[in-house]
């Protein structure tokens, strides 16, 4: 089977695909920015908790097996005029 091409044209001008992904990726992004504020942190750790612990079975063998390659790490972030607060939600 072939691939599927798709133009998409909007009042008389053509976007490429990429045009569309970013826009996707944008409305999915506000939709679970959304989704988020509405159901809270505790709702969406309980619902994501089977998936986190899963991931947490997935990843727990990779740095004995990993040769080293494979460790622990930690990130730091300094960011001038907000604080963590304010981070958040941003």
């Amino acid at each position: 089977m072939s691939a599927l091409t798709v133009r998409t044209v909007i009042d008389g001008t053509e976007y490429a695909q990429d045009d569309i992904r970013r826009w996707e990726l944008d409305r999915s992004r506000t939709a679970l920015t959304l989704l988020k504020d509405r159901i809270g942190d505790e709702l969406m750790r309980e619902l994501l908790a089977p998936d986190l612990r899963a991931a947490d079975r997935m990843m727990a063998p990779l740095p004995g097996v990993s040769g080293g390659a494979w460790r622990s790490a930690a990130s730091e972030m300094e960011i001038d005029g907000n604080d963590a607060d304010g981070f958040l939600t941003w």
